[in-house]
């Protein structure tokens, strides 16, 4: 989208391609079309004019898209149900500690806290017990947790999740996939479990992986205009590591590179 100009000035092809990929999409929604017309994103009309295909393409060729506008809201784009509890999440999270407090918001707070108790170790009692302290040494109204169930559920709504997958005390396997249902390790045979149970959400593992899935941590950088910003410095920059391997990927799937919004994802190995 913002990838505009070349080096004498000419108009890029990706850059007319995605015009006419955004044009295709915004007429397409037909309850943000008025009289055959819909909001202009140019530079200068902002989505505060309506104008119809031609002279909307002409105002992007000729001034560009106006400033962070990755997401099309006034063209029918909206944020998925999960985007929208975080942004809720996020609003009511600019509550101030106290009512008159300008340097800390409850979750500012609750998140330094919640830092400090990683680092030093810090158990869950006593965690609760700074709480009440804290509690009973702020104004009356104070938006602090009870406990430290109630902050883990309040930071727990930002959406980043992990998964726990449990593996041999060898490092052989994890049970997943084929290995999800077994019981000991194929490999060296050591238990998978440190007591017998009938009931395996009873049973304690040796070891548990915790997976960070990608997805919804890539999908948080785009819901703030200035992370989705830097994510598209492919298109708004030159780059010079792996010009040719990009130049292939470009050729090979055209669909997904007209977008600079796609993200691409390289294996690395040592």
């Amino acid at each position: 989208m913002y990838n505009r100009r070349t080096i004498d000035r000419r108009l890029t092809d990706e850059f007319v391609a995605g015009v006419q990929q955004f044009l295709d999409y915004a007429f397409s929604q037909t309850i943000h079309v008025s009289k055959n017309t819909v909001r202009c994103p140019c530079l200068k009309c902002k989505n505060m004019r309506f104008h119809n295909k031609d002279e909307i393409t002409v105002h992007l060729w000729s001034r560009g898209f106006m400033p962070n506008y990755h997401v099309w809201t006034s063209h029918g784009e909206e944020p998925s149900e999960e985007a929208r509890k975080l942004y809720d999440y996020i609003n009511d999270g600019r509550i101030s500690l106290w009512p008159g407090c300008q340097r800390q918001t409850k979750m500012s707070a609750m998140s330094e806290l919640l830092n400090l108790k990683s680092e030093t170790n810090m158990s869950d009692a006593c965690f609760d017990r700074m709480l009440t302290i804290f509690r009973n040494c702020m104004p009356e109204g104070a938006n602090i947790p009870k406990n430290f169930y109630d902050t883990k559920k309040m930071i727990k709504q930002m959406g980043l999740p992990y998964v726990k997958i449990h593996a041999c005390i060898n490092d052989c396997i994890i049970y997943y996939k084929e290995y999800n249902d077994l019981n000991s390790c194929p490999l060296c045979k050591h238990p998978r479990y440190k007591n017998c149970s009938e009931r395996r959400s009873t049973m304690e593992p040796f070891k548990v992986l915790r997976y960070l899935p990608i997805t919804p941590r890539l999908q948080r950088l785009y819901m703030s205009s200035n992370s989705a910003e830097h994510m598209l410095w492919h298109s708004n920059m030159v780059h010079p590591a792996d010009v040719e391997a990009w130049k292939n990927f470009n050729i090979t799937h055209p669909d997904f590179a007209c977008d600079p919004r796609n993200i691409r994802l390289g294996l690395c190995t040592d």
